[in-house]
């Protein structure tokens, strides 16, 4: 198992970031999960994908 983590401050940047990713990649995702945290003074989602190239 393998882990990728996406960090941004909007969730459609965070959508974004994954889909293009997954377009790119052979990863079968087996959990996501997601979180949410303070950088600078402002909010950012971080998402963790939990995935295999199986």
């Amino acid at each position: 198992m393998e882990v990728k983590m996406f960090v941004a401050d909007r969730p459609e940047i965070a959508e974004a970031n994954i889909n293009d990713w997954l377009k790119g990649s052979r990863a079968k995702v087996l959990y996501i999960g997601q979180s949410q945290s303070e950088r600078n003074g402002k909010f950012v989602f971080v998402i963790s994908v939990f995935y295999s190239n199986n």
